[in-house]
């Protein structure tokens, strides 16, 4: 079903002693790419126009990403970390 992905990508959001902000862009392309093929097969023709609305508001996020050093900022330390622990 449609709803799968959603509650997939909702659980990368949400666990509860982990921060998770390095697990949301790729949640949300999962999402994206998901739903964008449900919407180009036959079998969800009738939910096309709510995939679409959907796909729109998930960009939208996508986007706000790229307006916000967060995500980067958790990244690059995530990585010194990695790297600290393992070298």
């Amino acid at each position: 079903m449609y709803t799968q992905s959603a509650d997939l990508a909702q659980q990368a959001f949400s666990y509860d002693n982990t921060p998770t902000l390095h697990t949301g862009l790729p949640a949300l392309e999962a999402l994206h790419k998901s739903w964008k093929t449900k919407a180009a097969a036959p079998k969800y023709s009738p939910f096309v126009e709510a995939l679409e609305v959907a796909l729109a508001k998930v960009e939208e996020y996508y986007d706000k990403t790229s307006m916000s050093y967060a995500y980067t900022f958790v990244m690059r330390n995530l990585t010194s970390s990695i790297h600290l622990i393992y070298y």
